[in-house]
């Protein structure tokens, strides 16, 4: 199975996974980072966590919105309880 080098900006984790969307998933739903990204993109690389030409950037929404499925929670719920809940605190 290919091995997978993640940065998220902050954070780097190296996953083993069947591609770089399922590394991403896992590298979450496994607790390697601290925080989910949101509005981002993490870098993943077959190479080392170093940049390289050939890295692939992926979008942290459409991983978020997978987890939060696989999980059984509503995103879109979830953003407008607390959404509204802030707004009621300014």
């Amino acid at each position: 199975m290919p091995k997978f080098y993640i940065d998220d900006g902050i954070e780097q984790t190296v996953i083993n996974a069947t591609n770089a969307h399922t590394a991403c998933v896992k590298a979450l739903m496994m607790g390697r980072f601290s925080s989910f990204m949101v509005n981002g993109a993490y870098r993943v690389s077959e190479k080392g966590h170093e940049e390289h030409d050939d890295d692939i950037l992926i979008d942290s929404e459409p991983i978020n919105y997978f987890i939060s499925k696989r999980l059984g929670l509503d995103i879109n719920t979830i953003i407008e309880k607390y959404g509204k809940k802030n707004e009621d605190e300014d």
